[in-house]
């Protein structure tokens, strides 16, 4: 593989896959002398039907210029998947190290596979929230302090349980909690979105732990080394992933709301929160298998701790 994930064996993909446009997009009927990349395409459909023809002994000079022109073509494919790729490197690099809530739309779908960057605050965020309105998906994280039971979990300063903490443990940070008798009457809000909750807390972790880090996998299509329903991704540094690290509550990509319906936090495009995973490591590599279908469409994103 390239360094922006493009594998080196597709070249030769490319340059069929790139005349078959050519030939589709200029037809078969005669060509301009100015046209040379429809010319080169059809010379090489006529070289096909003819090259049974040709002395074994010598090269035709139409298939030498049909391959350097075929070569330039899937140059310029390669070239242009890997300045993308690079170039959603760079902005990944310079955004998403440190996302804030804006920023971290862009990371969860533009960063590529195998991208590290940093946790959002929404990842320690939990809310219950009136109907199904929450940006980061209905009722993110409510479980954290017991629905009805907020007064009681998410009021104390007490430290809560976390896979995203070095010390498996985090801290409130701030809580907007109503009366312990009325946490369903959604008194918190309006938000700017007309999103109404019963309570939101914010959490994170302790001075002293290291806090996750969040690596790319993507969708399971867009996987560059994928087999079976298991698709690997090497990281861009030493993490440790834990095998439930893909499940619902445990992933971070969301599939929240944002304007009306439109849910600019939907990473899941279609696929079931309760869609389950396994995640092992091979060698310098994530694999992660998809345990109750075959495939993904989301745009996985897993918590890991960096070592």
């Amino acid at each position: 593989y390239s360094l922006a994930g493009v594998p080196f064996n597709m070249t030769s993909k490319l340059l069929l896959a790139s005349v078959l446009i050519i030939l589709f997009q200029c037809g078969e009927g005669t060509i301009d002398d100015k046209d040379e990349t429809c010319k080169a395409a059809q010379m090489l459909q006529h070289t096909k039907a003819t090259k049974t023809r040709a002395p074994p002994d010598e090269e035709p000079s139409d298939v030498t210029n049909v391959l350097e022109a075929g070569v330039e073509v899937a140059k310029v494919e390669v070239d242009h998947a890997m300045q993308v790729s690079l170039g959603n490197f760079k902005v990944c690099n310079h955004i998403c190290k440190t996302p804030n809530e804006h920023q971290w739309n862009f990371c969860t779908k533009k960063c590529p596979s195998g991208f590290v960057g940093g946790a959002p605050k929404s990842l320690f965020l939990s809310y219950w929230d009136q109907g199904d309105c929450g940006r980061h998906g209905d009722d993110w994280h409510a479980d954290w302090c017991g629905w009805g039971g907020v007064g009681s979990k998410c009021k104390e300063k007490k430290p809560h349980w976390s896979p995203w903490c070095s010390d498996n443990k985090m801290e409130i940070e701030s809580a907007n909690v109503p009366d312990w008798w009325e946490p369903w009457h959604f008194k918190v809000g309006p938000d700017r979105h007309n999103c109404r909750f019963a309570y939101k807390v914010q959490f994170k972790c302790g001075g002293s732990a290291t806090t996750a880090k969040v690596l790319q996998i993507g969708s399971y299509d867009e996987c560059a080394e994928k087999s079976g329903g298991t698709c690997c991704v090497k990281p861009q540094q030493k993490l440790k992933c834990n095998r439930d690290a893909g499940n619902e509550g445990i992933r971070v990509n969301s599939n929240g709301k944002d304007f009306g319906n439109e849910r600019l936090f939907d990473t899941y495009n279609g696929d079931p929160k309760s869609a389950k995973f396994d995640v092992v490591h091979k060698g310098d590599k994530v694999c992660v298998t998809r345990t109750d279908a075959t495939g993904w469409k989301m745009r996985l994103q897993l918590a890991c701790m960096p070592e």
